[in-house]
Order: C-alpha cells, then structure tokens, then sequence
C-alpha cells in the first residue's frame, strides 16, 4: 500500500470512523439501555449528547495541558482526531461488553482496546499519548461532575 494512503488512514479515516460508531453506540444506548429507572428517555439522550459536545474543548484543553508539562502533539488536527478516538472507544466497548458477558471481562476488553489504539495511532510518541489522555480523562471527569448536575436539573 503507499505510504500516503496508509498515513491518510492512520489519522483520518481510522479516527473518524471509531468516533462515528462510538457517537452512535453512545446514543443507542442512552436511548435503549436505560441506567436508571426514574431517567426519561429524552433526559439520558440530552445528558449523552452534551456529555459527547463536551469531549471536543475538554479533549483540546487536555492537548494544551499536555503540552505545558512538555509532552506536545503535532499536527494537532490529526492528533485531536485520534485522542478522540482513543477517549470515546474504550469506554463505549466497557459498557456494551459489561452489559453482555460482566464487568471484569469488559474493563480487560477496554484496557486492550485501549492500549492497542494508543499503539496504532501513537507508536513513536506513546508516552505522550498517554499522559494526554490520562489528562483529558481526568479534566473531563470534573467537568462531567460539575456540569452535569445542572443540565439535569434543567431538563427534570
């Protein structure tokens, strides 16, 4: 294969299709696998989507922080698309396994997932892609908790 094509693969076509399916994974679960049973259908698809809107600035500070502790990604388009990726996939395919065959079988099957696309996408610079993503994780779990309870409050 030429190397344009498989670099053209690598960075754009890969990530962005990953993205898609987990957006759609996402929804058809806040639609149809409800987590809790007072939760309307519109509020877990409303609460999914914004947490999905919010992804995208949270994923781009995490990029930034990482790059003030001195681990910068370049060209940032592509490496956005695949932090995105990366962040988004693992934990839709927890879900869905941990619903099907238990939780310990799909944290395994997420933590594979998880480091085999740090080393698809990110093979000369690893380490980078994973204090990024350990960041953006952790910045997008407090924004999650500060926000979330006021859109829920908003559509209750």
């Amino acid at each position: 294969m030429n190397k344009k094509w498989y670099i053209l693969i690598q960075n754009v076509y890969m990530p962005v299709s990953l993205i898609s399916v987990a957006i759609i994974l996402m929804l058809l679960q806040a639609t149809f696998l409800p987590t809790h049973a007072g939760d309307d259908r519109l509020q877990r698809i409303t609460i999914t989507s914004v947490k999905i809107l919010l992804y995208v600035p949270v994923l781009f500070l995490g990029m930034c922080l990482s790059e003030l502790f001195g681990y910068p990604f370049t060209p940032t388009h592509w490496s956005l698309l695949q932090l995105l990726a990366v962040a988004l996939s693992p934990g839709v395919l927890r879900d869905i396994v941990g619903c099907v065959v238990g939780d310990s079988v799909a944290i395994i099957v997420s933590i594979v997932l998880f480091l085999g696309l740090i080393g698809y996408f990110f093979n000369e610079e690893p380490l980078n892609a994973l204090v990024a993503i350990f960041l953006v994780i952790a910045a997008h779990s407090v924004i999650t908790s500060l926000l979330m309870p006021l859109f829920t409050m908003l559509f209750a």
